[in-house]
């Protein structure tokens, strides 16, 4: 798992969608002949998982923001984008997404509630 997704594996709610927010997650392009995110459980953390090198995008390929935005049925503007490389991040903030630049754990999970979880 990347290290954003292992650093919030403990911060995620379970699926319950009625009760949080919509998650997706882009994990990074593999190509692999094992699945790097089987034992993750991704599929019941998250309402939809979009895998680069299954789907032929990769960030920050616009499309790719624009697909998993669809995939839960949301406009990209209603969004949080969370990446641990800068480089991907404008992209989808040029989407509307708000984005979060994840490379401490603490600091970037504050982050997060923060924007999902206004005061």
């Amino acid at each position: 798992m990347a290290p954003v997704g292992q650093a919030l594996a403990g911060h995620l709610p379970p699926q319950a969608p009625t009760a949080r927010s919509r998650f997706a997650s882009c994990p990074y392009v593999s190509r692999r002949a094992e699945n790097p995110y089987g034992g993750h459980d991704l599929d019941k953390r998250f309402d939809a998982v979009v895998i680069s090198d299954q789907v032929g995008l990769r960030k920050p390929d616009p499309a790719i923001y624009t697909l998993a935005a669809a995939k839960i049925g949301v406009a990209p503007g209603s969004c949080v984008f969370v990446d641990d490389t800068a480089a991907n991040l404008p992209a989808a903030r040029d989407l509307g997404m708000a984005v979060v630049h994840f490379t401490e754990a603490e600091p970037g999970v504050a982050e997060i509630e923060r924007l999902l979880m206004p005061a």
